[in-house]
């Protein structure tokens, strides 16, 4: 399994056996798979769904094909070929722009609204020098979180197609899972927009504060508690709680004092 979303009261999984699996989640218990879509010719890489439009997610896969999936009836409704191996995708807030990261650092921009079967992107940029490992969403409708292989994290905005802000620190090595192509992590800001999490592969959780002064010592804290890479990081609702989680399977839970 690659990447797993969840919405709606629906897991949404996608799978290096090429298909995605929505299942439902009755309490803490998953219950029978709703839908296995099928359509991938090669493992699924990751999928994305629609923050408005509970009937729409969007895959992408190592066959260099992006589908758009009636979630309703359990079919593609299209496919939007890639030149270049996705790593990454994430939809605006509306739905209706996806992002997609690829191999060698680039983002492309796709309008789903008029994108059609044999489509190009509307758009394509190389801000990163290696392959993207995530694509995380912001509280700001018009910007995302992209984390690379080469060890930054970048805030950037897709209306202006540019980087408004590099995220980097000293000794910071990006932790994730996966082998080349197939990496992945999870980097996130929180809900108020002033905090960005991402683990590092010596097992420490790098957090940077947006509004400290860029350079100061408060602009980067770093907190230890991983004995394994550290791959992901998410921040509760209330913004008072951060929880990460390594490579071995270790969780650990920060309270807002600890940054």
């Amino acid at each position: 399994m690659s990447q797993v979303k969840q919405r709606e009261g629906l897991t949404y999984a996608a799978s290096f056996d090429r298909h995605v699996a929505p299942a439902g989640d009755a309490g803490a218990s998953l219950t029978a798979v709703v839908h296995t879509l099928t359509g991938h010719t090669n493992a699924v890489s990751c999928v994305s769904c629609s923050p408005l439009d509970e009937g729409l997610a969007v895959s992408a896969g190592e066959d260099r094909c992006l589908k758009v999936w009636d979630l309703t009836r359990g079919y593609s409704s299209r496919s939007l070929p890639c030149t270049k191996m996705p790593t990454a995708l994430c939809l605006s807030s509306d739905g209706c722009t996806l992002v997609t990261g690829h191999l060698d650092g680039t983002l492309c921009l796709w309008d789903l609204r008029q994108s059609r079967a044999g489509s190009q992107p509307l758009a394509e940029v190389r801000d990163h020098s290696q392959a993207i490992l995530c694509l995380s969403p912001t509280p700001h409708a018009d910007r995302l979180l992209t984390a690379s292989k080469d060890n930054q994290l970048r805030l950037w905005d897709f209306r202006q197609l540019g980087t408004l802000q590099v995220l980097k620190a000293p000794h910071f090595t990006i932790g994730h899972i996966g082998s080349m192509g197939r990496g992945k992590c999870h980097a996130e800001m929180s809900a108020d927009a002033r905090f960005v999490a991402a683990g590092a592969a010596d097992g420490q959780v790098f957090v940077w504060d947006l509004q400290a002064a860029p350079g100061s010592a408060a602009a980067v804290s770093q907190l230890k508690r991983h004995k394994e890479a550290a791959v992901a990081a998410g921040w509760s609702g209330n913004c008072c709680q951060l929880v990460t989680a390594d490579k071995a399977g270790g969780v650990a839970f920060w309270n807002c004092q600890d940054v």
